[in-house]
């Protein structure tokens, strides 16, 4: 008898820290870059003219993935309410250039979903901030994966200027998915 008791508590301490583990906060995944190479073909005018000052990508250039997991005793319904934040990370970055994005369409989910914001474009900063959010509802048996994807992204690089040096300039966007 005191042998059984120990293998259930053994397993009920399992089943609690998987069920810890399982419910973290939500993860995002990216699917997608934009390069974008400028020649004498983007002067306005040809030779001693400037450059165009906005570059678009295209409309779906990076693809976002949201999901998280929820562990459910026996059966039940979760309902995960979360928001996409944006900010930029530059690496060799000029300041006169600004990063602009949008969402441009809903993406697809197999439950109950939800997606607001983030339709008009939006300065990317240093500074995380919410792009946009959502909710997502769904059922299962044990455990639950509540997943959204092929979230597609639009890019816009403005201030650009032949008055910049010639050179690579880099940064990276940084997309961080939280509880709402």
């Amino acid at each position: 008898m005191f042998n059984s008791e120990k293998k259930y508590l053994f397993l009920l301490l399992f089943l609690v820290c998987f069920s810890r583990a399982l419910n973290a906060q939500g993860n995002v995944v990216l699917t997608g870059s934009w390069d974008l190479t400028l020649s004498q073909s983007d002067l306005q005018d040809g030779a001693g003219s400037d450059l165009n000052h906005t570059y678009e990508s295209a409309v779906d250039q990076v693809l976002v993935e949201i999901y998280r997991f929820y562990f459910i005793w026996g059966s039940g319904t979760r309902t995960w309410n979360w928001a996409i934040d944006i900010n930029k990370s530059d690496t060799d970055w000029d300041s006169s250039l600004q990063v602009w994005a949008r969402r441009t369409g809903d993406g697809n989910c197999s439950y109950t979903y939800t997606i607001t914001g983030g339709q008009t474009y939006q300065r990317v900063t240093d500074v995380a901030t919410e792009f946009f959010s959502g909710s997502i509802t769904g059922s299962g048996r044990w455990f639950l994966l509540l997943l959204a994807n092929n979230i597609p992204i639009q890019y816009q690089i403005r201030g650009v200027s032949a008055v910049l040096t010639a050179k690579t300039y880099t940064t990276s966007i940084v997309y961080t998915v939280r509880d709402n």
